[in-house]
């Protein structure tokens, strides 16, 4: 009786269509969705479309084809591509790829390398080396992975971190981002050494000469937690970075 109840609401209730946005459908595209996947899923969505000027733009920037936001329009109004005719501007503004934002992408890797110096409470002024990567989860977040060592004529200080990226992807050359994640630490002074988990924290910016690479500058930090705990350790970082497209 049970399923036959279960049965019967299927037939009378009909599911619900999925929303999608304009952020959606960029990533299907990214993903490299064949285009009549992605009208496909338009066509059976409900819209949550935004389409102003300025957003029928940012899509053809980051290679909507004319032919989705099409659909995109026509499912906007309650159509399907199919039903309804909708003309774009013409000719479609021409975008070049040095026209699409600077930052991430869901999938984009960015692999940077740093050298500077430091000065630390009881070691002095020493030099550091460091180097992190970054995968984009979206255009505005990443995983990142960093770590760095620092010598001293007393000994070293080293970490590594891990964590959440959050990044201010833009239109600019500049564009910054936050850091923030776990850590650990390994610390050798004179005769002793000691290591301990803690926690990673900091920011900075990129500045972006060419899409897929630029300078990177910051200040990561790291808060040792644990018996050999309780002090913060900074490290300035200043360097240079590549990044897939």
């Amino acid at each position: 009786m049970l399923r036959l109840i279960l049965f019967a609401l299927a037939l009378t209730y009909p599911a619900f269509s999925a929303v999608l946005h304009n952020a959606d459908v960029i990533r299907l595209i990214h993903d490299g969705t064949a285009v009549s996947e992605v009208i496909r899923q338009i066509n059976s969505s409900e819209s949550g479309f935004v389409l102003y000027d300025e957003d029928v733009n940012e899509l053809r920037s980051e290679r909507v084809p004319d032919e989705v936001i099409r659909a995109m329009f026509a499912r906007q109004s309650g159509k399907k591509s199919n039903e309804v005719t909708v003309t774009l501007s013409d000719p479609p503004a021409k975008v070049s790829p040095d026209d699409s934002p600077y930052g991430f992408r869901r999938g984009a890797v960015a692999v940077a390398f740093a050298a500077g110096t430091s000065w630390r409470r009881g070691f002095g002024v020493g030099a550091d080396v460091a180097g992190g990567f970054g995968v984009g989860l979206h255009r505005y977040v990443a995983a990142f992975g960093f770590g760095t060592y620092s010598g001293f004529s007393a000994g070293h200080v080293s970490f590594g971190a891990g964590g959440l990226e959050v990044v201010g992807t833009n239109r600019s050359r500049v564009v910054p981002y936050a850091n923030l994640g776990a850590a650990y630490t390994s610390v050798s002074y004179g005769p002793f050494s000691w290591s301990a988990p803690g926690v990673a924290f900091g920011g900075g910016v990129r500045v972006y000469v060419r899409h897929s690479a630029g300078f990177t500058s910051g200040l990561m930090a790291v808060r040792v937690l644990g018996n050999s705990g309780g002090y913060t350790t900074f490290v300035p970082v200043f360097g240079f970075f590549g990044q897939s497209r």
